[in-house]
């Protein structure tokens, strides 16, 4: 946090025994409030990441506007060659996004902790 405390809105503090998606719901419904209001540009997750019992290591996922580098290349390949180009939604993809968005919040905010 050295030179960022500025940018920090809240933190949480969760014990490996409590983890469940209850946790990741109440902290993605705050940030969801929070961008909902047009107060920030962009909202972060900055986590410690286990690597093994002697090292982890830092991590940031950028969660909101939603970053694509979070998904696996060979899975983005693999979706571009089954499905054509151009494909359309029904309802469009001005209602269809903004739904999974929440939801894949809530699932990227559940794999950080």
């Amino acid at each position: 946090t050295r030179n960022h405390e500025d940018q920090i809105i809240h933190t949480y503090s969760i014990n490996d025994k409590n983890i469940d998606f209850e946790s990741s719901y109440m902290i993605g419904k705050h940030v969801l409030e929070l961008h909902e209001k047009n107060q920030y540009a962009s909202i972060n997750c900055v986590y410690t990441n286990y690597i093994n019992s002697l090292n982890f290591e830092a991590k940031k996922i950028q969660l909101i506007p939603a970053d694509p580098s979070i998904f696996q290349a060979d899975t983005l390949d693999r979706i571009n060659d089954k499905f054509p180009k151009n494909i359309s939604f029904e309802p469009g993809v001005d209602v269809i996004i903004p739904a999974l968005e929440k939801q894949l919040l809530q699932v990227i905010l559940y794999g950080c902790l």
